[in-house]
This record gives structure tokens, sequence and C-alpha cells, in this order.
């Protein structure tokens, strides 16, 4: 077993049989965290060395490269595909992968949808081939009329078509003994100099904006964007847009008074944030209050991360300071029984992933997500979002709902609302 093993986690068995195990204490003994050669139903699609397990590893050019070797494979090892790194391909990835050949195919991932319903096509072109006919063809009959027309009738007949070959588990079906999770909404209200300097810059984006409609769609579109993040960011902590403007942010004071009561309590906490520049304002704020922090971002080695995360298990911090992208995934972090959210994303999904970190196998106790939003700000246009982005997984899994991808205008309104 090596020191870095994370879990949940693939073991192989002498005999090449594969299986998930959730702890290191679940594994038999001879099981190993195999090297490629010793584990022919394991695929080597980063280049590392070890098993992976990715459909279409990125970059492209790397799929194509692998090709050949995984071809040769055929006939030994059904073809399984794991549809989470399929969730950030291109669909030129997508057409790669589907040159494979296999005795079938399988992909497993946790969020099968969260934004468009290019992402089904994605997936079931390499499960089902054929069965959503071509990009083009499926960009036409469903994308189109579903994302920027919202036609029910298209909706329901996409759920239909894949219906037959979809097995959904959702968490309660898995593991029924969980403890509770319970979210709560922080409403922050910000001080005077927040607000003033949030208006301030709301309306000069606005300007910019009315000034640039003349733009090619996708230039207005990066400006909005951009537009929104400032935003985003002002509403956080008014240093990150304004670092020498010396006001304070009043969401990191909820937070600090909000973690000191939970850690006199006795209890742990996990708290993201897209941002690593917010993690480290809040970094600081938490060790002059006296606080033990661990620390995970997207620039730690594998080495670095399993120790902070040990270190965490095994008694040693009150609060792990996690960036959202770089830890909403694959770790086993239940000593923790508050989750704290700075930021909401625009996809509840990540969030629930990241906040699936505490409550997951293993937990015995009920888990209190807390998601601060500042009142006022575009964080509530965003919260108000993540319903019509749960209706999509609704829509297309469960055959309800209405789905949503958000154009450049819808986009925009979003940013005038806030």
């Amino acid at each position: 077993m090596t020191e870095e093993a994370t879990f949940p986690s693939w073991r192989y068995g002498p005999n090449g049989e594969a299986e998930i195990f959730q702890t290191e204490a679940e594994v038999p003994k001879g099981w190993k965290d195999a090297p490629f050669a010793d584990a022919p139903t394991a695929f080597d699609h980063d280049g590392d060395g070890k098993p992976g397990g990715a459909v279409a590893p990125e970059p492209t050019d790397r799929l194509k490269e692998l090709r050949d070797e995984y071809r040769a494979l055929v006939g030994k090892k059904p073809f399984a595909g794991w549809g989470e790194a399929e969730l950030e391909t291109r669909i030129a990835s997508a057409k790669a992968a589907g040159g494979l050949q296999a005795g079938f195919a399988i992909a497993l991932t946790g969020t099968p949808v969260e934004n468009r319903t290019s992402e089904l096509w994605s997936l079931l072109s390499l499960a089902v081939p054929g069965l959503l006919g071509s990009w083009p063809e499926f960009r036409e009959q469903f994308a189109t009329p579903i994302e920027q027309h919202r036609s029910v009738d298209a909706r329901q007949r996409l759920a239909r078509r894949i219906g037959p070959f979809l097995l959904r588990r959702l968490k309660r079906d898995v593991a029924p003994e969980l403890p509770a999770r319970t979210e709560v909404q922080l409403d922050v209200e910000l001080s005077d100099a927040e607000r003033a300097l949030y208006l301030a810059h709301r309306q000069a984006i606005v300007q910019l904006l009315e000034e640039a409609k003349a733009m090619p769609p996708n230039q207005r579109r990066m400006q909005v964007l951009a537009g929104l993040t400032r935003l985003r960011q002002l509403a956080c902590h008014p240093q990150l847009v304004e670092p020498a403007c010396g006001v304070s942010s009043s969401k990191l004071q909820l937070l600090t008074e909000r973690l000191l009561d939970l850690q006199a309590e006795g209890h742990k906490a996990l708290v993201f944030s897209q941002f690593v520049r917010h993690l480290a304002l809040v970094k600081a704020e938490l060790e002059a209050a006296g606080l033990r922090l661990r620390y995970l971002d997207g620039q730690m080695t594998q080495k670095d991360r399993q120790a902070e995360v040990e270190a965490f298990q095994s008694g040693d911090g009150d609060v792990f300071l996690i960036s959202l992208k770089a830890g909403g995934t694959g770790l086993n972090l239940t000593a923790a029984t508050y989750v704290f959210h700075l930021d909401p994303w625009w996809n509840p999904a990540v969030e629930d992933q990241a906040t699936d970190r505490a409550h997951r196998i293993g937990q015995d106790q009920p888990v209190t997500v807390y998601r601060l939003v500042a009142a006022g700000t575009v964080e509530e246009q965003i919260l108000q979002m993540h319903a019509d982005k749960r209706s999509l997984v609704s829509d297309l899994l469960d055959g309800t709902g209405e789905g949503l991808s958000l154009d450049t205008n819808e986009l925009e309104a979003l940013l005038l609302g806030g």
C-alpha cells in the first residue's frame, strides 16, 4: 500500500480482480495499488505508470497517442469509463475516445449533467454509441431546443430515449445509514464601507458593458463573466479586488465567530472557497484567532495533500481550508461535522460534491452545511440559479423539471440584478 493512498480507491487482487474500498482497513491481505503491468483491468491514461480509469484522458492528443495501447487490450477485459473526467473534455475528446473498441463500455459518474445536455451526449456516445446520433444531430434535435428554447417536448423525448440505459443510484439508496445533513443559509449584511465599494464597482461594470455593446458575442461574454467574478470577489472580501483598501470582510468576521464557537464545543469544520487568494486571507485571520488549520489547494503535491488529510483525520486541526476545485472530490474528511461554503458556485453539484467530503460512508454524526451569502449582492442571484441547475439534472434523469444553460444575455441580466 503506498503512503499516498487515498480512499475511496481501486485496489487489485492477486487474480486480477478489482474493487473499490472505502478505507484501508477494508483492503484484504494481498490486495494492492497495482502498477499498470499487474492490473490489465485498468488503463494508465495519464502516463504515470499507475492504473487510471478515465474514459477520455486530457488532453485529446494524449488520448490519441494511447489509442493503440488500449486497443491491444481488446477482448481481455471490458472497457470501463470513469465519467468524471469526461465531463471536462471537449467534443473532440469524446470523438477520440469513441474510437476505442471493447466488448462493452460503462460510464461511471457522480455528476452526469452539470450545465448542459452536451455532457450527456459526451458520456453516452461512449457507453451507447449511436443512441443520440452525431453531435450535430443531437445539437439540432435536443441541445438547442432544450437549452435555448426551453422545449418541454425535446426534454421529454431525450429523457425517454436515455432512460433505459441509465442506472441512477442516489446516496440514500446505497448508504441509508448515513446521518442527517442539514443545510443553512447565513445571510451576511455588508458594512457601509463594503457596500459603497461594491456599488461603485458594479456601476463601473454596468457602464463598461453599455459601452461594449458592439463587441463580438464571445468578447462580450468574457466581459460579462469578468464583471461577475469581480462582484463575487467583492461580496467575499473587498481586499480581493482592492488589496490596499483597508476594508475588512463582514463575511470573514461571521465565519471566524462561528468557527471559534465550534472549536469551543469540540467540533471540526471544512471551509471551501473557489478563490485561493480568499483562502489566504481567511487563513491569516483564523490563525490570528488561534484556530489550528489544515490547508489544501491545487498547487500541492499528492503526498502533501495526503499528509494534510491524515493530520486532520487524526485530530490535528480544527478547520480544514480547501480550494473548491482542488478538494471537491476524492477526499475522505469524516472528522468534520460542519461544512462552510464561502462563495456560491454557479452549479450546486460542485458544492454538493465538496460537502460529501464530510457527509459520506464512515460518517456517524449529523453534518451541518452553512452557505454564507452576502445580502444584496450577486451571490443572491447565484443561489436562485441553483434551483434551475438542480432542475436540469432532474429534467434529464427523472424526466421532470426544466433544464438551464445560461447564454450571454442571461449572464448579463444576472450581473445587472446583483
